[in-house]
């Protein structure tokens, strides 16, 4: 079956006719070997016509995971880990969970908001004047007056020049305007959008539906979008007939890299790629939005796409995990592939004993290795490191966190540690800054260690700390972001060493204006600085965030309910939506 990170059950749960939104791939996979495993890019060919259709129903996709749905979203004892889901209305504690379908609950939400993580080349972010280099780095992503010159080929369609939702107004200062750009609704569990800074102060970003007034003769067709720090729409391309790009990265020249599921026959541009058993398209867009290449690659395994990153070469790194044949356990996977030819580079898989274990965050150090990180269970080995989480042995249902180094030459590991306790640990985010220092967004609960620093936490809800440490020994400091009525999801990075933390406020449950995103800043230092919440109605919050050159800080959830901001009220689409919002000054 098709399994996709960011909350993808709810891709294949019926909509309000009974339609399924999406249609998933077979499953269980062929078994996928432990090390460096194969898989095979294809080259895209040119278009013709497909009609290809999933050779799989939504009801047998469903039969393993019929009760999953329900359950995301609980910890340990029904406790919520962090990643809440909004597949049921009900409170913390209401469901009876059995231990099977308890880890099962814990293990999936790992993935979900790490889609879409968007890392750049090694000129992270950090410098007076830049704005979060680590979410792109273009240096060519579009030009100032708009308008598509390229794009539409065959396989999609491209304008510009629009004017954003947000009704935002002209630049006086030339630090940018603070507007909402409104979205239709994605799917059922309601997450934001990918976000990526350029070099020349736009974003990028890419969705799983177009509005009329972006791409009026592509309505409800995924896209990729590019948008001035007014709001202003200067690229639009359609992808129609594609399943929406589920992680996305731009590198130094601006170009796009697009990454989602290949489980029918999808065109882009000139290229057509033939449906695979198991695996992903990689697709690679022009600074002026047109497609330049696009390739399938297949896998030996069903794996969910949950990281990015793209090297200070161009070269592009995908995380995921790979299941074995009966779904029982997901061992993480890094791979690397050309950013000029798409082709593979090399692949390594990490064994993992029991259970679900992810790749969820990509970066590079000062020294341009490849740094990775997620979440485990049991024991994780990589490379000659094996890793065994600190309590919890005969439960599945504990995770630790990992981070892993990564030579950049041949993926071969070269130092691996774990982080947390006996409860309920993983990595939310990564970033490197430009002094050389690495940021690690984490959620803990109860004790819990990471390097040399130890804490102690809330016992039943999860709880968000951002660390500033180096060399993978020694934490220069760790900061809350405010206990467990805050989570964090996402982390940028900004001028003068800041820090900024997109999450969420509220419970699953709980009345809906006491619900929604919530977005921190952090000096360079790790002190707290101002907060701001957005009543979304929405549990997941804030899932998404970026910073522009001209200090901007954009962020993306989903929204239920009106709310205030700018001095406006903003309400959402009557079924609800997505949203991109940009705060100025922050």
């Amino acid at each position: 079956m098709r399994f996709r990170c960011a909350w993808s059950l709810g891709d294949i749960l019926p909509d309000e006719e009974g339609e399924p939104r999406r249609r998933p791939r077979n499953f269980p996979a062929r078994k996928t070997p432990i090390g460096h495993s194969r898989a095979r890019p294809q080259s895209g060919t040119k278009p013709a016509p497909t009609g290809a259709m999933p050779r799989s129903s939504p009801l047998r996709s469903l039969r393993k995971r019929s009760g999953i749905a329900l359950l995301l979203g609980l910890g340990r004892g029904n406790r919520d880990p962090g990643r809440v889901s909004e597949c049921a209305n009900v409170g913390v504690g209401q469901i009876p969970m059995s231990r099977g379908r308890r880890f099962i609950a814990l293990a999936l939400p790992f993935v979900l908001l790490a889609c879409g993580t968007v890392v750049g080349p090694a000129a992270n972010a950090e410098s007076a004047s830049s704005g979060d280099a680590s979410t792109g780095g273009a240096g060519a992503g579009g030009t100032a007056s708009g308008g598509a010159s390229g794009g539409a080929g065959a396989g999609g369609a491209a304008s510009g020049g629009a004017t954003g939702s947000g009704g935002a107004e002209p630049d006086p200062d030339g630090a940018g305007e603070e507007f909402l750009l409104s979205f239709p609704r994605r799917n059922v569990f309601g997450l934001g959008q990918p976000l990526a800074a350029t070099r020349n102060g736009s974003i990028i970003t890419v969705g799983a539906r177009a509005p009329a007034e972006l791409l009026p003769g592509s309505i409800d067709e995924p896209f990729v979008a590019e948008y001035s720090a007014t709001g202003e729409v200067l690229h639009a391309l359609a992808l129609p007939g594609a399943a929406e790009p589920e992680l996305m990265a731009i590198d130094a020249e601006g170009s796009i890299f697009l990454v989602g599921q290949l489980y029918m026959d999808m065109t882009f541009g000139e290229f057509t790629l033939t449906t695979v058993e198991e695996g992903f398209y990689l697709v690679k867009v022009n600074p002026d939005f047109s497609i330049a290449l696009a390739a399938g690659v297949t896998l030996e395994g069903s794996s969910p796409l949950s990281a990015i990153a793209v090297d200070a070469d161009g070269d592009v790194i995908v995380g995921l995990g790979v299941y074995n044949d009966d779904a029982s356990v997901q061992k993480p996977q890094i791979m690397k592939f050309s950013g000029s030819t798409l082709e593979e580079i090399w692949s390594t898989t990490f064994e993992h004993d029991i259970s679900q274990g992810y790749t969820i965050a990509l970066t590079f150090d000062g020294g341009g290795e490849i740094l990775a990180g997620g979440a485990f269970t049991g024991v994780l080995t990589i490379g000659e490191t094996e890793l065994e989480k600190a309590g919890g042995q005969d439960d599945p249902a504990v995770y630790n966190g990992w981070l892993a180094w990564l030579d950049p030459e041949s993926g071969d590991p070269l130092r691996a540690l774990r982080f947390g306790g006996a409860s309920f640990d993983y990595v939310k985010d990564l970033k490197s800054t430009a002094s050389g220092h690495l940021r690690l967004l984490a959620s803990h609960t109860s004790t819990s260690t990471f390097l040399d620093h130890t804490d102690t936490f809330d016992e039943e809800r999860s709880e968000s700390v951002l660390y500033d440490f180096e060399g993978g020994e020694t934490v220069h400091w760790a900061s809350r972001l405010g206990g467990p009525d805050y989570l964090g999801n996402a982390l940028a990075l900004g001028g003068d060493g800041r820090s900024y933390v997109a999450g969420r406020f509220g419970w699953l449950g709980t009345e809906e204006d006491a619900k929604g995103g919530h977005l921190t800043r952090f000096a360079a230092d790790g002190t707290k600085g101002e907060s701001v919440d957005f009543a979304t109605g929405n549990p997941n919050g804030l899932t998404h965030v970026a910073v522009d050159t001209k200090g901007g800080v954009w962020v993306s959830g989903a929204w239920e309910t009106a709310f205030e901001f700018a001095g406006k009220s903003y309400a959402p689409p009557a079924d609800g939506g997505q949203f991109i919002l940009r705060k100025k000054g922050f």
